[in-house]
């Protein structure tokens, strides 16, 4: 596949947002993702995987011109990723989910101040659990691991040790935030950044922890003041467990 690359800005911005949305039930919160980027007070260049075929990605370039989209079959994340590194040319990468969303406008002003400060090639943040409706659930602990959709990193070190699609099942990216850990490069901003969705459908729904989650949004869903207890028990933890580093 040939590898079309932004053109370079002359270092004017240091970030590219790589986003990925393989399947038509993140349609409805990709403007909302997209949106959480352009409203960040430090400008990046926004690349987005869409699957090929997919009939809403005309109205998506129409509502946001400005936004490079890259039609692809259907891929596994770490490959798209691996892909989209190739393609910036900014000092930074930053990643997010179709269906997740930055929560505050500084985030990336934020994480590259901390990147300044600790000298970490690899900056993570917290994190707090949404439904498809958008409403809170609970608050990640984020103590071993990032998630990918809060992540900002250095595109050099992506390019050197770029994520291995070997491994399958969608652990790729653990695989490698957790090494990084263990080389002691990455660090942890502990401030609730992103608003990670939780629903049934998605393309990590399957997997373990992601089935956790999803059992903890169907309790506070479905039991009476099920909500404001997962998220005050939740949030106590995370206050708990709040640190600058990784547990690796």
């Amino acid at each position: 596949m040939k590898v079309e690359t932004f053109v370079d800005t002359a270092g004017s911005i240091k970030v590219t947002t790589i986003m990925t949305a393989m399947t038509d039930q993140e349609r409805d919160f990709v403007p909302l993702a997209i949106q959480s980027v352009l409203d960040q007070t430090v400008a990046s260049d926004i690349l987005i995987f869409l699957r090929h075929g997919s009939e809403w990605a005309t109205d998506i370039q129409t509502a946001f011109p400005q936004v490079k989209i890259v039609l692809m079959p259907l891929t596994p994340l770490g490959k798209l990723r691996n892909i989209g590194v190739k393609m910036a040319r900014t000092e930074w990468i930053a990643f997010l989910d179709g269906d997740d969303e930055w929560s505050s406008t500084d985030k990336l002003a934020a994480q590259l101040s901390h990147a300044e400060r600790t000298k970490a090639p690899v900056i993570g943040c917290d994190h707090v659990m949404i439904d498809s409706s958008g409403r809170a659930f609970a608050y990640g602990l984020c103590k071993e691991y990032a998630l990918p959709s809060s992540w900002l990193v250095k595109r050099a070190l992506l390019l050197e040790q770029p994520f291995d699609t070997s491994l399958g099942n969608n652990v790729e990216d653990w695989v490698w935030f957790r090494d990084q850990s263990r080389r002691k490069k990455t660090a942890r901003l502990p401030v609730v950044y992103l608003r990670y969705r939780v629903r049934s459908g998605s393309l990590s729904s399957w997997e373990v922890h992601k089935a956790r989650k999803e059992r903890l949004r169907r309790l506070s869903q479905h039991l009476p003041g099920m909500r404001p207890l997962t998220l005050f028990s939740s949030g106590m933890m995370r206050v708990l467990y709040k640190r600058d580093s990784y547990v690796s």
